[in-house]
C-alpha cells in the first residue's frame, strides 16, 4: 500500500507525538537534527521516515566528508526508508553556499560528478537514494534535464523523486502544456512524488510551498498509475505553516487521488 504523508515542521511536533493525525510517512530535512539527532529517534518509533536534504550539491565535485558523516548518523537513528536530494547546485567548487537550488549544466562532466556523488551516497549511507527535479526558471546548456535524469538514473540505480508541482508550474510559465512536460521526464524511475502550493507573482508561478495542493497537481499524480512503482506521497508546506490537521487532510487527499 502506497505510503502518504508531510514533510515535518517543527510546530508540529507535539501533535503527531500525542497521535493527533497519523502520516503513514514522514519526510525529514536531516539539517534539522544535525545538532541533537537523538531527538528524532521518537518519531522514528511512531512513523516511517524518509530523508530529503537540501545541502549535498550532487554536481559539486566532491561531497562534504562532514556532512556524510552527520548524514550517516542520522540514517542510523531514523531507520530511514530512503534518502533524496536534488539535481542541483548548492555549493560552488570552493564551497561557497548559494543560498538557493541553481540548475545544473548537463554536460558529460557534470553527469559524471553526480554519478560519482550518488555512487558515493549510496555506499556510505547504505540506504536507496533518490534525486528530485527542482523548479527551474531558465534552462542551463547541455541536454534535457529529463534525458539528464534518465542517464544518471540508469547508470547509479538511483531513483527519481519526481515533484509533480514543479513540473506543473514550470509547464505554465513556459506556456506548455503540464502532460506534455511531464512526459519529457523518466516518469518510469519514479519512486516517490512531491506536491505542493505555489501561487503566481508578478514574474510568473513561484513553488514556495505555502498554500495547499491544487487540483491540477493532483490530475498529474493520477497520470503515474501504472507508470510507476511509487512508494510515497509526500506533501511539502514550508512557508505559512497551517495547523498540522490541514496538511494532514492534503495527504489522504493525495491517496484518494492515487487510489480513485
Amino acid at each position: 500500500m502506497i505510503r502518504t504523508g508531510f514533510g515535518y515542521r517543527r510546530p508540529w511536533y507535539g501533535p503527531l507525538i500525542r497521535g493527533e493525525v497519523q502520516p503513514r510517512v514522514i519526510e525529514v530535512v536531516p539539517d534539522h537534527f544535525f545538532a541533537r539527532p537523538e531527538a528524532l529517534r521518537p518519531l522514528a518509533d511512531r512513523f516511517a521516515i524518509v530523508l530529503h536534504d537540501v545541502g549535498c550539491s550532487i554536481a559539486t565535485p566532491g561531497l562534504d566528508p562532514w556532512r556524510l558523516q552527520k548524514l550517516k548518523e542520522i540514517v542510523q537513528i531514523s531507520g530511514a526508508l530512503r534518502f533524496s536530494d536534488h539535481l542541483a547546485l548548492t555549493r560552488s567548487p570552493g564551497g561557497l553556499a548559494l543560498g538557493h537550488l541553481a540548475p545544473v549544466p548537463t554536460t558529460p562532466v557534470a553527469l559524471q560528478t553526480c554519478c560519482d556523488n550518488l555512487r558515493r551516497l549510496q555506499d556510505v549511507l547504505g540506504i536507496p537514494i533518490a534525486v528530485e527535479n527542482i523548479f527551474q526558471s531558465f534552462d542551463c546548456p547541455g541536454m534535457p534535464v529529463g534525458d539528464f535524469l534518465e542517464v544518471l538514473l540508469a547508470t547509479t540505480g538511483a531513483g527519481l523523486l519526481l515533484d509533480l508541482t514543479n513540473i506543473l508550474l514550470e509547464a505554465r510559465n513556459r506556456l506548455e502544456d503540464p502532460e506534455e512536460r511531464l512526459k519529457q521526464f523518466p516518469v518510469s524511475r519514479a519512486v516517490a512524488v512531491h506536491l505542493a502550493g505555489g501561487h503566481r507573482g508578478r514574474r510568473g508561478w513561484v513553488d514556495s510551498h505555502s498554500r495547499p495542493v491544487e487540483v491540477d497537481s493532483y490530475k498529474l499524480l493520477k497520470l503515474l498509475r501504472g507508470r510507476a512503482a511509487i512508494s510515497d506521497i509526500v506533501i511539502e508546506w514550508d512557508e505559512a505553516l497551517p495547523d498540522v490537521q490541514v496538511i494532514a487532510a492534503q495527504a489522504d487527499e493525495a491517496r484518494r487521488w492515487w487510489e480513485s
